[in-house]
């Protein structure tokens, strides 16, 4: 998804500039639809995530509201998971200290209980696993 934040970014350049205290970014952002897509077919073929502009649908109009530079934040969702781990998960596996040829599966164990968690696969699926800030030229 992708956030217009200029006025946001303004408040906080005024707050930061006046030494006052700054939170968190408002979680009611203007939304900006048709502004990206992601190749869904690039990502199942290979696993790799090609992100473009919508050039056909693109909705740009908040580019124009700041001058000289425009604010925008995009986050990334995880809608769906696949649960592999067992594939790689010797690679969480250590020997303890002092007891070589003793496995430490503690962090295994941690791993796979996210994995099943559904409550932890809720929170995963509703909030972003990575967010980018975008400062672009005046458009």
């Amino acid at each position: 998804m992708v956030y217009d934040i200029n006025s946001e970014y303004n408040d906080f350049y005024i707050r930061k500039e006046a030494g006052e205290k700054i939170g968190a970014l408002d979680s009611s952002l203007q939304t900006c639809p048709n502004f990206m897509i992601i190749d869904a077919e690039e990502f199942k073929r290979h696993g790799l995530i090609n992100v473009y502009f919508d050039i056909m649908n693109l909705d740009d109009s908040f580019l124009k509201v700041c001058k000289p530079f425009n604010y925008f934040k995009i986050d990334f969702y995880i809608t769906e998971t696949e649960n592999v781990f067992a594939n790689y998960s010797s690679m969480f596996s250590f020997d303890l200290l002092g007891q070589p040829g003793v496995q430490n599966n503690s962090v295994v164990a941690s791993v796979e209980q996210c994995l099943v968690d559904k409550d932890l696969q809720d929170q995963i699926k509703h909030s972003p696993f990575y967010t980018i800030y975008v400062k672009s030229n005046e458009y």
